[in-house]
Order: structure tokens, then sequence, then C-alpha cells
């Protein structure tokens, strides 16, 4: 197996037919061999150019196999234009330091800034921020059921307040928060 492996590598680029279906073969048997993949697909980008689905198929298998995409790109554009697959990977090899080099200079330049990191506030901090924050009345916030929980709570004044907005808001109901003013009004005096 060994032996036929290897010489399935020297000969991929061969345009001949067993040794795509020796690959085929290799797949079935080790699916996740990324080499067969990647061999297998550019067999198929060599000898079946005129079937694109099998093509495509192939090459998005391939795609998920290898580690940098841009290989895949350099090794289909060497099959497809006929050069050889040196002179495309000198372009590949510039734009790699390019991209080393470009990441060289934002650690440099995060070395030199030494960004820091605020410490988050303490948890007492936090809680007292909170308290703080629980006491102020949001005088938007109406509803029915705070109206009723204001006044078993003793803030007549307040419930009255609601009770109030509540009856412009909702004028079909004035009548019952007129009633339930007039209540409160009643016990707030007692």
């Amino acid at each position: 197996m060994k032996e036929n492996y290897a010489t399935l590598i020297k000969n991929h680029a061969k345009k001949d037919q067993t040794g795509m279906n020796d690959l085929k073969e290799l797949i079935k048997k080790y699916p996740f061999c990324q080499s067969a993949q990647i061999l297998y697909y550019l067999s198929i980008l060599n000898n079946n150019k005129k079937n694109e689905v099998e093509t495509k198929k192939q090459q998005a298998i391939a795609a998920s196999y290898i580690n940098d995409r841009r290989i895949l790109g350099v090794l289909s554009r060497s099959i497809q234009s006929g050069t050889p697959f040196i002179s495309e990977s000198k372009n590949f090899i510039k734009e790699d330091k390019e991209e080393i080099k470009d990441a060289n200079k934002i650690i440099e330049k995060f070395l030199k800034e030494q960004p820091k990191i605020n410490q988050p506030k303490k948890e007492k901090e936090y809680l007292e921020e909170q308290d703080t924050n629980s006491l102020v009345d949001n005088e938007d916030i109406i509803s029915e059921t705070l109206a009723l929980v204001y006044e078993k709570q003793g803030y007549y004044e307040k419930a009255i307040k609601i009770y109030n907005k509540l009856s412009l808001k909702f004028p079909e109901k004035s009548s019952y928060f007129a009633n339930q003013i007039q209540n409160l009004k009643k016990i707030s005096n007692q």
C-alpha cells in the first residue's frame, strides 16, 4: 500500500484514469486523508475539465481538509495555467512574508504602548451603585400593579400620581381610577 500511495503522489498530474480510480478507492478507505483528498481534486481538475459539478464538489471537500486554502488556490492555478507550482508558490511566499511583517508591526506597537486593562469595579462598589439606582423613582413607569404596590407599602401620594396618569392613558377606565384615588385620599387623611 505504501508503494502504491507513493506512486500516486508522484504521478497525480498524469492524465490517466487508473490513477484517479486508485485515489478514489483510497479516499473511500481513508476518507480523512488530507493529501489524498487534495490529490484527487487536482486529478479531477487536470483530467475532467468538462465535469464542473464533480470538480466543485471535490474542491469544497479538499478545501475543508487543507489548513491554508490559499495553497489549494495556488495548486489549482498552476494546473489550470500549466505553469509549474514553484513559480506560483513564489508569489505565495511573498504574500506570506508581507503578512508576517504586518503582524510583527502590530505586535511591536502593542509592546511599545503597553495598554492597560482597567480593573473591574469591586463588588462592594458595584452593589452600592445598584442600591442607589434602585432608590431613584422612574416616573415614566406606570402600571396598575405598581400603584397597588405603593398603596400596600403606604406610599399613597405615589399611588395617587400613578392612578392620575393611568386615567389619562386609559380614559375608558377613568371612573375606576377616580374611585381608587378617592379611596386613597380617604385613607391618607385618616
